[in-house]
């Protein structure tokens, strides 16, 4: 069973979700489809987005400006839905299984891009994953999965993508609220 605090946790990652689904931030919507303009000579851009509410809307933002997607995330079959999304928009769609704490799996995602797609211009760094452990009770087990999937993800990810991307391709990363408030919430990895 879960405990109230983890009942919290929940709701805060709910209510966060839906704000930023309502209200993106300014400008948002804007440069997703910005990165995801062609390049002028090579043709259609190829961004690579995890999985998540946040992937979700970026995804659709760069399908709808007209790239093609590689999904990525630890559990492949959390793409099915955003890969349609992307599909209905009339580009393509790549789903990969990907531990981005791992740097051979974020090679690997990229590497399957390549095979595919033949380059990678955008990239979304939107994994994430929280405690809701105070840290004089977190082990330092809990304490690195975040930091391995929060940070070093976004590292593992970005040197995988950066050995590819040519000049004008664009990184964006994406944090969670929690990064600047706690909500009332143990989140010593934050």
């Amino acid at each position: 069973p879960r405990t109230a605090r983890q009942h919290r946790v929940q709701r805060l990652r709910r209510h966060d979700a839906a704000r930023a689904r309502a209200h993106p931030p300014q400008g948002a919507t804007d440069r997703h489809a910005a990165a995801a303009q062609p390049a002028g000579e090579g043709g259609t851009r190829v961004a690579v987005v995890g999985a998540g509410w946040a992937g979700l809307s970026a995804a659709h933002d760069l399908a709808e400006a007209g790239a093609d997607l590689v999904l990525g995330a630890r559990r492949v079959e959390k793409l099915a839905d955003t890969a349609k999304l992307v599909e209905s928009t009339g580009r393509r769609a790549l789903t990969v299984a990907t531990d981005v704490a791992d740097p051979e799996q974020c090679q690997a995602l990229v590497d399957a891009a390549m095979a595919e797609f033949g380059r990678v211009d955008v990239l979304v760094n939107n994994a994430g994953v929280g405690t809701a452990i105070p840290a004089t009770h977190e082990t330092p087990e809990q304490f690195r999965s975040v930091i391995d999937v929060n940070l070093n993800g976004c590292y593992w990810m970005a040197q995988a993508c950066g050995r590819v991307m040519q000049p004008g391709s664009s990184i964006i990363n994406i944090s969670s609220v929690l990064g600047i408030t706690t909500g009332g919430l143990p989140q010593a990895a934050y």
